[in-house]
């Protein structure tokens, strides 16, 4: 970033270009805050959707990163003026963001008051607030994980393997901050009421033509847990693939047919 010096860093760095303006680079912003979402979805996401303007509420520019043995790649960087940065953080709604914009907020006033940056004292106890915040992060995403883990060896022998994979996915975020384990690509499921909705049914219906045609397999569907229509009981419920709603179509398609082709004959 030339043309920028440092003039504060003692949680997230604020910047101040040739023209005096402050700014927040958007990628360190959004580290701190401790996203789960990739960063150029994040941050395209929350400028479209909050209405920011480029030029006026932050400039964008190309970096060339160096990648393996002399090559590379280009990605955007961001700088956010002071204002955007404080409503980034902001809108994220969580004990870091308030943090941060706080941070700002006191960084702007003296930087505007007194023309110098945060005092070493405050500094220290804004680090030490961030470190008591990251600790407290950890353990709750400890304690998540936990509960995931015991959910999913309650009911091993119910869930599918889709479902395990899925859990073992989210478990390795929760505890390394990092996606250790892909999540499975699971074609999207619909209930026996939806089915019903597709084709003019009932969702007793989709049920018994399901069983006549054989179609509670995995090929066509699969059970998940639900709650029971009648009670608190959580039950076992199939829902099914989009090619079990074309077989049941099928079905009733060729049930309409026949007095129709009985009759010409």
């Amino acid at each position: 970033m030339e043309g920028l010096k440092v003039i504060e860093s003692s949680i997230v760095a604020i910047y101040e270009d040739i023209e005096g303006q402050k700014l927040v680079n958007a990628r360190e912003l959004h580290e701190f805050l401790g996203s789960k979402r990739q960063f150029a979805n994040w941050i395209q996401e929350r400028l479209e959707h909050y209405g920011f303007s480029e030029g006026e509420d932050y400039t964008s520019f190309n970096k060339i990163v160096k990648r393996g043995s002399g090559g590379g790649t280009i990605r955007i960087e961001y700088l956010l003026t002071i204002d955007t940065a404080k409503e980034l953080a902001m809108v994220e709604n969580t004990e870091k963001g308030r943090l941060i914009r706080k941070y700002f907020i006191e960084c702007e006033w003296r930087l505007k008051a007194a023309g110098c940056v945060i005092n070493a004292r405050d500094a220290e106890k804004l680090r030490q607030q961030a470190k008591l915040l990251d600790i407290m992060d950890r353990n709750s995403r400890n304690r998540q994980a936990q509960i995931l883990k015991s959910a999913a060896e309650f009911f091993k022998d119910v869930l599918p393997d889709v479902s395990m994979q899925a859990i073992a996915s989210e478990i390795t975020i929760l505890t390394t901050g990092s996606r250790l384990i892909d999540p499975p690509e699971v074609e999207k499921l619909y209930s026996a009421a939806e089915i019903g909705e597709m084709c003019g049914i009932s969702a007793n219906m989709v049920g018994r033509i399901a069983n006549q045609l054989g179609l509670k397999t995995t090929e066509y569907g699969t059970f998940l847990l639900g709650q029971s229509q009648h009670s608190l009981k959580q039950v076992t419920v199939f829902h099914y693939k989009r090619k079990a709603a074309d077989r049941i179509q099928e079905f009733l398609d060729a049930a309409r047919k026949v007095p129709v082709e009985e009759s010409l004959t």
